[in-house]
């Protein structure tokens, strides 16, 4: 049972709509509604009566309150345990990294320069982009440049975040083998009409957009998205009629060892770049999340 379903649960209960507690969650209304689905299936009993304006079952009410204590002891005990490592001299807790965007670059930045602790969070494809803020599960995101993503960019500031330029980074082309863009050099010209697969409905306005700045938008291409639930799945990702412009990193990992695709890494015979943002929050119990996102602007500045 995952702890932020429960934070969710709490906070529905709390709102008494589906609307009003995503809204707060910072999470779309179907994402709320499926976890908390995946919460009934799980304890076996329906926690809201939806034909009563989603109201408390008696066992729903019941689980809330146990649901509270429990969050505010788990609450309690992170709290006690920064405090312990402020008394045995480790005064702050390691910064918590979520990384969408150049991870070999800030692996490595990290690995040899970085003299904090820090650790990173799970990665999941499809999730809300602030959904580890909002379950105070990161302290660190790297992600796409928020300026081509006006809606995300809105929540970061309404959530009193921090945000800022990173770098840059490769992405490459990926196609089936029989694809006929998949012989010659890819050029600009030779997109016309193509049809772009995008793999995340909740970054499908950001790429499109990106790729539309990026390449143009008189070449009539065609975008679609096709949700993937975690990275493995690229593997065996059948691309079809349709072509994936992704960091190079990805495709390279997922794509480039298949027989059945080819890779193109340029057009026109350059490199295609992906600006990046950096988002935080500033803590004052913890400098160091500071210290870090100094480090990673200063190590990705030239790219």
């Amino acid at each position: 049972m995952r702890t932020e379903f429960l934070r969710e649960f709490a906070t529905l209960a709390n709102y008494g709509n589906f609307h009003a507690a995503a809204e707060k969650l910072f999470i779309s209304q179907p994402t709320l509604s499926n976890h908390i689905k995946t919460l009934e299936n799980e304890l076996g009993f329906e926690l809201f009566d939806r034909s009563r304006n989603n109201e408390l079952t008696a066992a729903g009410s019941l689980l809330l309150d146990g649901t509270q204590a429990a969050l505010a002891n788990i609450d309690a005990a992170v709290e006690a345990c920064h405090r312990l490592l402020e008394e045995e001299g480790n005064a702050y807790p390691p910064v918590r990294l979520s990384v969408f965007v150049s991870r070999d670059e800030i692996y490595s930045a990290l690995e040899t320069r970085c003299p904090y602790p820090y650790r990173y969070t799970k990665y999941e494809m499809g999730k809300p982009h602030l959904y580890d803020f909002v379950q105070n599960a990161t302290d660190i995101m790297c992600t796409y440049l928020l300026d081509r993503f006006p809606s995300l960019k809105k929540e970061v500031e309404v959530m009193g975040l921090h945000h800022a330029r990173l770098g840059k980074e490769p992405c490459s082309i990926a196609m089936k083998s029989t694809n006929p863009l998949a012989g010659e050099a890819l050029t600009r010209q030779r997109l016309r009409g193509a049809k772009i697969a995008i793999l995340s409905s909740v970054e499908f306005g950001y790429w499109k957009s990106f790729l539309l700045d990026a390449l143009g938008s008189d070449l009539e291409l065609e975008f679609f998205p096709f949700p993937v639930e975690t990275p493995d799945n690229l593997r065996a990702f059948d691309l079809k009629d349709m072509l994936l412009v992704s960091p190079t990193c990805m495709i390279n990992e997922f794509f480039a060892s298949r027989s059945d695709c080819a890779v193109h890494e340029t057009i026109d015979g350059e490199t295609l770049y992906m600006p990046e943002s950096i988002v935080w929050r500033p803590r004052e119990d913890n400098p160091n999340i500071e210290h870090v996102v100094e480090l990673l602007r200063d190590c990705m500045k030239d790219q």
